[in-house]
């Protein structure tokens, strides 16, 4: 499955992260949902896709809201380092995350989230 044709969601993204979607494909909308309403559509949805969440999020959920996020093994997720300091490293090596972007987002940082996306999904579609 290609990261192409997968929905990229945004789970409670701030302000400053949810600019997001401005550095998106066009063909790739950003449905920014609050964390009940992200975990529903997970849960859900017939197909995974792209979550991003920002490390200020990230923070504030309890370890039962992300293990229920990251149960979701059809979604690849991908951390917004969206405040300054080694937070956000602490997260990414958690492993739940499969890259981080940088603040303040550009085009060259999204693109090459959704990259490496995409490659993960082949490895995986080729074991």
């Amino acid at each position: 499955m290609e990261t192409l044709n997968r929905p990229v969601l945004g789970v409670a993204l701030p302000p400053d992260a949810a600019a997001l979607q401005d550095h998106l494909p066009d063909n790739r909308p950003l449905k920014n949902l609050a964390v009940t309403e992200a975990l529903a559509l997970m849960e859900e949805a017939a197909q995974g896709g792209l979550a991003f969440v920002a490390a200020s999020t990230w923070r504030e959920l309890d370890e039962g809201v992300r293990a229920r996020l990251t149960a979701n093994e059809p979604w690849q997720f991908l951390l917004i380092a969206d405040q300054p300091g080694q937070e956000a490293l602490e997260f990414m090596a958690s492993g739940a995350f499969l890259t981080l972007v940088t603040c303040p987002l550009d085009g060259a940082k999204v693109a090459r989230a959704l990259q490496q996306a995409e490659e993960v999904s082949s490895m995986y579609q080729d074991i």
